[in-house]
């Protein structure tokens, strides 16, 4: 039976050549609020679509009656697109929500990473997406 002392150690049970010094990691300055202020401004595409999505939604009252025929006349359906050739209900129907709560984290979700997108992307193509 071999030594264990002799038998070769395996890379990953070889204790690292440095250790990191844990203690000495701060966490990044906060940021200024007129620096963020000036990034809300660069990205405008987010807000307009969201302005655009709260203006379809409260365009005609919020009861289920008015929400019903808004998403009649201008929701996304496959007889209208292909039958009529409605074709605008595929772009119409991204505005269109079925109630409060639904709209506002919608908004919520495309604020977040809507930002990001369009910090990356720019604004052409974040609104192409």
């Amino acid at each position: 039976m071999p030594d264990p002392e002799q038998r070769p150690i395996h890379p990953l049970e070889r204790k690292p050549a440095h250790e990191p010094d844990y203690t000495q990691l701060t966490p990044p300055p906060p940021v200024p609020m007129s620096e963020r202020l000036a990034q809300m401004s660069r990205m405008w595409a987010v807000w307009v679509l969201i302005l655009i999505n709260l203006a379809v939604f409260f365009s005609g009252g919020i009861t289920d009656q008015a929400i019903n025929q808004r998403a009649y006349v201008g929701g996304n359906s496959p007889f209208f697109v292909r039958e009529n050739g409605e074709v605008w209900r595929l772009l119409t129907a991204m505005f269109l929500h079925g109630s409060i709560a639904h709209v506002g984290l919608n908004m919520l979700t495309l604020y977040s990473i809507g930002s990001v997108g369009e910090t990356l992307f720019g604004h052409r193509r974040f609104l192409m997406v």
